[in-house]
């Protein structure tokens, strides 16, 4: 494949766009090709002061500038003017094309003295007649069509063999390359602050992919489903997809988490119309029990583990059954939080035990709070789906999850490469809150928003490196509390245990000096794949 700059398109991924067309096109052009997109040049001694070229494509031996247009062009020789979808153009696409050529050749200079370089066009959307006769101010052979898209290498070639055979030069030497593509690069813009380069990367991180169609189309034909999802699979996306669906329908659903923080996050994003009873499993039980005796929660109620995972799933057992709404579907995510006894008490709910559907999404690799056992329906012919294909991280992140927790998921192939995960080796608790607060000073000036970084300490905070951090230059550091507020004016903390499930731009995991290599391992693992674009690890130096 070509080598693309920018990486990937810096605008809306719209198919309509011929200009992201062309873009994707020349992305399969063999890797001798580098394409530069919308270059634009200043101060030109030669035509215009400013110009733009959308596509620079060089080979080494060939560079060529090349204009693109769509909609229906026209162009009328008596007049010497273009058309486009029947309207008079102010700028002919091949004289912008030829001052874009010029432009080039003078700021490149030497780097294409022996480089055989000149102009093309590009119509996606039209093209040419049989037999058509060239103009007297263009050739043919300059021209890509709609139709020679299918085949643009062999057009590209086309093109650079009409220069060769009119300039005769052999090519750039590899040092000659190199400049060449460093000055464009340097000289046009490309370089952009750090924050610029996160945001386009969550841009492209792709949301949904095949893999995730396909257990969406298999949740509509399999009453009940089993899917496993390594850490960034989207499980929590398909499990939000396929609630919307079924309520379309006018199906009741329920739709349940662990983590409150995630419940809260999910059912904002439904929005207040939505009919999808989303919550959290324990707001669940707490709404039952009260409904049936209204005295039992303040009697009973406590803060302790043992309070809610056990008497109150105890308790629910003496609801009676004829007092509860009932369900055409209940989608269980975080499945792994959930004990056995509680998808037993789940099944009640079902309006139809045989034919309602129940969907359970569960990852093992992040069961922090020692709960999974599987499902009661044990292996009695119940569907299992497994997806393996992260589309939340960047490449950079993913590769380095898997190789501190070594398990199948792979990066989706169109997921950008990201930066590198920074991992700091500190000496002590105040060598590591002096370099994170270094870290976010750095990124804070390099164009990251505070609202996109989260620390995820292992340690409560007044025993963390992050325990006298009040603020951070001018933004307090604050705890993220039971919602995740993406427009917050701080930067957050929270623990796993709250902001396992949510994702950010930014994560940077701190207090891992207490911490087992293995318990390392399967953290890093639950906490790096929570960091959509950038991940910074600290950790202590061994002795």
């Amino acid at each position: 494949m070509a080598t693309m700059y920018p990486e990937y398109f810096p605008g809306e991924q719209n198919p309509e766009n011929p200009e992201f067309e062309v873009y994707q096109t020349l992305r399969m052009l063999p890797d001798q090709y580098s394409v530069f997109y919308s270059k634009k040049f200043k101060g030109a001694k030669k035509g215009k002061e400013e110009c733009e070229i959308d596509f620079i494509l060089f080979d080494g031996k060939t560079l060529i500038c090349l204009e693109v247009k769509g909609g229906q062009l026209e162009y009328n020789g008596s007049e010497d003017a273009w058309y486009q979808n029947g309207k008079h153009m102010d700028r002919n696409p091949d004289r912008q094309a030829s001052i874009g050529n010029s432009a080039v050749i003078d700021y490149l200079r030497s780097e294409v003295s022996n480089v055989n370089v000149g102009w093309a066009l590009c119509f996606p959307n039209c093209e040419l007649p049989a037999h058509a006769a060239a103009p007297s101010s263009f050739p043919l052979d300059l021209v890509i069509d709609q139709k020679g898209l299918f085949d643009v290498q062999g057009g590209i070639e086309r093109i650079a063999s009409y220069y060769s055979e009119q300039h005769g030069r052999s090519g750039a030497s590899a040092s000659e390359k190199q400049r060449l593509v460093e000055k464009l690069t340097r000289g046009i813009g490309f370089v952009t602050s750090l924050g610029v380069r996160v945001a386009r990367d969550y841009q492209h991180i792709l949301e949904v992919t095949g893999e995730q169609f396909d257990v969406l189309g298999d949740l509509e034909i399999n009453p009940r489903m089993i899917v496993k999802g390594y850490a960034g699979t989207g499980k929590t996306l398909i499990a939000q997809e396929f609630a919307k669906r079924l309520a379309s329908r006018g199906k009741s659903i329920l739709l349940l988490f662990f983590n409150r923080a995630v419940a809260n996050t999910v059912r904002y994003g439904l929005g207040r119309d939505s009919t999808i009873n989303c919550t959290t499993f324990h707001s669940l039980a707490r709404q039952l029990i009260s409904d049936a005796e209204p005295d039992w929660w303040k009697e009973n109620s406590r803060k302790d583990d043992g309070f809610w995972n056990e008497e109150v799933p105890l308790k629910l057992m003496d609801v009676s059954l004829d007092s509860l709404s009932q369900y055409d579907a209940i989608i269980v995510d975080e499945g792994q939080d959930f004990k056995r006894d509680w998808f037993e008490f789940l099944e009640e709910l079902l309006v139809d035990k045989a034919q309602s559907h129940f969907a359970v999404f569960y990852d093992e690799h992040q069961d922090i709070f020692n709960h999974w056992n599987d499902l009661p329906w044990g292996a009695a012919g119940v569907p299992r789906k497994v997806l393996t294909k992260n589309c939340r991280n960047t490449k950079s992140i993913v590769g380095y999850i898997k190789k501190a927790f070594p398990c199948d998921v792979v990066p989706f192939e169109d997921s950008p490469q990201g930066v590198e995960v920074v991992e700091r080796i500190v000496s002590g608790k105040d060598a590591a809150k002096n370099q994170l607060v270094a870290d976010i000073k750095s990124l804070l000036d390099n164009g990251i928003d505070p609202a996109e970084i989260i620390i995820i300490p292992n340690k409560p905070k007044p025993e963390s490196c992050i325990a006298d951090i009040d603020r951070v230059g001018k933004y307090k550091l604050e705890w993220m509390g039971r919602s995740f507020k993406p427009r917050s004016r701080g930067i957050r903390y929270a623990g796993i245990s709250i902001f396992k499930g949510l994702e950010a731009n930014v994560v940077m995991v701190v207090d891992l000096d207490d911490v087992g290599a293995d318990e390392i391992s399967r953290l890093l693992y639950v906490e790096g794949s929570r960091a959509r674009t950038m991940l910074y690890v600290y950790r202590m130096e061994l002795n």
